[in-house]
């Protein structure tokens, strides 16, 4: 949280954060983010600072509820709902929390269909 610290001190308020998992099953490692208003100067952050414009795109979402240790399920079903319904995935899966105190959580996921044209 100190990223989300340090947004806090220069007075830029954060609208929701999203945590994106990187590699590993013994040992995670994720890329944590906050969104932020779009319209906000972004010229006080640190050097060490990284921003990411994510651009705009099509994804699948579905709220998850569940315990956060069994949030490998709901992982596994929105990849499999993607599956079933001819969506292919264009980036990871994001947990994209939100609301207040960011305790509502919706898993997203980046998507495109490759539609076949007649012959």
């Amino acid at each position: 949280m100190r990223r989300g610290n340090e947004l806090k001190n220069i007075k830029i308020p954060i609208k929701n954060c999203y945590l994106k998992y990187v590699s590993g099953n013994e040992f995670i490692k994720a890329q944590i983010g906050f969104g932020i208003p779009i319209d906000l100067e972004i010229n006080n952050l640190s050097e060490t600072a990284f921003i990411e414009r994510i651009p705009q795109c099509i994804c699948i979402a579905m709220p998850y509820q569940d315990s956060i240790s069994t949030i490998q399920s709901g992982y596994h079903k929105l990849l499999r709902y993607a599956s079933e319904h001819e969506w292919t995935p264009t980036s990871s899966i994001l947990e994209w929390y939100h609301g207040v105190d960011f305790t509502e959580l919706d898993l997203l996921m980046p998507v495109t269909q490759i539609v076949r044209r007649g012959v």
